[in-house]
């Protein structure tokens, strides 16, 4: 759990989570409107008891404003007081909005657009400020809704959200109340406000299906739907989350996904007066990061990629002429460090370096994950091994450095499409690692590599 912790507490630094409890105060000249933009920095609500202070310690939980430039990083401000942040509504990102959809109708071949395209800051497209409903992405969305609505009701998933299959107002409420919980991601009870259109919409129809798809395309374009709230409920001079808006920031959080149905079975039971909001937040949060688990790989692995860029393996141009590198290649490459990622955070890495957190074994690691053609591919002993991902320890004739910056993710990642690139890697450690903002070259620096007469290293070269 130590090492769970470790990594969480760098994480909520570097994605800027706010310093505040279950409470949000009013965001001066913030609108809250349910269709406004969004305002603020990125991350989500960080669940502390009400009442009590945030953590002194900087890097366990700080709130770090978004650079004017990704090479410029502002200083880290500590969590040192218990106030609440602003009232936010925050725009579900592409890939939330995505994941959404199709867990809603648990299909993950759900047709979902294109609608967003979200900029990034330093690997992240969180950014609250930035995720915004314009004109174009209004009608894409309608367009996207519509498309899914047919889709819902030509590929049998209405019965998942009602047992009847009528056109009365009573059928209507109860397939207005169980899709709209997955949609809003909320429990919708008798005396809430935003059923009753849902069903007077239903009952227009002249059929079942009908009146199903009218309500799925309009809960889709909804601004509950497209939106996180973080508005809360007048609780004296402050406002206190709901427990289903708690339920959605953990989530999206956690998983970069909408609340399954037990976390909102959770938040049920938080509403109810039966389980207290603190106690569901540490159960759930457990339950969501249990090793193993699909919401826990994706966690922690997405949070890794945007911070160190990992998915640049990819992104990369290299000159097919100098470094053959398969799709396949690649794939093998990202499981190699995938796996040494999820190992870290589950068990701290090797013996040596487990009383220094997950962080610190991912580093100074002894071993890889390999297979039999990534062993033979970076010229090791591939004896023994097969297609399967095994630990693989290294030895005194292993050439090759260990931990994560020495794997072939982040120095294919990090270099020139026909060459290394030193600079960039160590660009990649001042600014993503240290936190430190890296300024331009002088400007009577000359940075123009030139061509060489014969064969050199790096080294010798630079």
């Amino acid at each position: 759990m130590k090492t769970t912790y470790s990594i969480m507490a760098l994480g909520a630094a570097l994605l800027g989570l706010d310093c505040r409890g279950y409470v949000a105060a009013p965001a001066p000249g913030a609108s809250t409107a349910a269709g406004a933009g969004s305002a603020g920095s990125s991350g989500s609500t960080s669940p502390t008891s009400p009442g009590q202070t945030g953590p002194t310690d900087p890097t366990a939980m700080s709130s770090v404003a978004l650079p004017p430039a990704p090479t410029s990083i502002p200083t880290a401000n500590a969590c040192q007081t218990g106030a609440p942040g602003p009232r936010r509504m925050r725009r579900l990102s592409a890939t939330e909005f995505a994941a959404s959809i199709r867990s809603i109708f648990d299909d993950q071949t759900a047709p979902v657009a294109t609608v967003f395209s979200d900029p990034t800051a330093l690997g992240f497209s969180v950014d609250a400020n930035a995720l915004l409903v314009q004109g174009l992405n209004a009608s894409q969305l309608m367009d996207n809704a519509e498309a899914i609505a047919s889709w819902a009701v030509t590929s049998g998933k209405l019965s998942a959200f009602a047992s009847c299959t009528t056109v009365d107002a009573t059928c209507a409420r109860q397939f207005v109340e169980g899709f709209g919980r997955r949609a809003f991601r909320a429990t919708l009870g008798d005396s809430d406000p935003r059923v009753a259109p849902y069903v007077q919409l239903f009952t227009a129809e002249s059929s079942f299906t009908d009146g199903a798809q009218a309500v799925i395309s309009a809960m889709l374009q909804s601004p509950y739907f497209l939106y996180r709230s973080e508005l809360g409920a007048a609780a004296g001079a402050d406002f206190a989350l709901t427990p289903f808006e708690v339920a959605g920031s953990l989530a999206y959080l956690l998983t970069g996904d909408m609340p399954d149905d037990p976390l909102l079975d959770a938040a049920d039971a938080v509403a109810s007066g039966s389980v207290q909001l603190p106690a569901m937040v540490d159960a759930q949060a457990a339950r969501l990061l249990t090793p193993g688990s699909p919401t826990h790989d994706t966690a922690i692995v997405g949070f890794m990629t945007g911070w160190l860029g990992l998915d640049r393996l990819y992104t990369t141009a290299k000159d097919d002429s100098v470094y053959m590198l398969t799709d396949a290649l690649r794939d093998e490459m990202a499981t190699e460090t995938r796996s040494l990622i999820l190992e870290a955070f589950d068990q701290g890495g090797s013996a040596a370096t487990q009383s220094a957190g997950g962080f610190a074994s991912l580093l100074t690691s002894d071993h890889s994950f390999l297979n039999q053609d990534l062993a033979t591919f970076y010229g090791l002993d591939a004896t023994g091994l097969t297609s399967a991902f095994v630990r693989v320890p290294y030895t005194s004739a292993t050439h090759r450095d260990g931990g994560l910056l020495a794997q072939a993710t982040i120095l294919n990642g990090y270099a020139r499409p026909d060459a290394s690139s030193p600079t960039q890697r160590g660009h990649l450690v001042r600014s993503r690692i240290l936190c430190q903002a890296v300024p331009p070259p002088p400007a009577n620096v000359d940075t123009t590599l030139k061509p060489i007469a014969s064969a050199q290293t790096t080294r010798q070269r630079i």
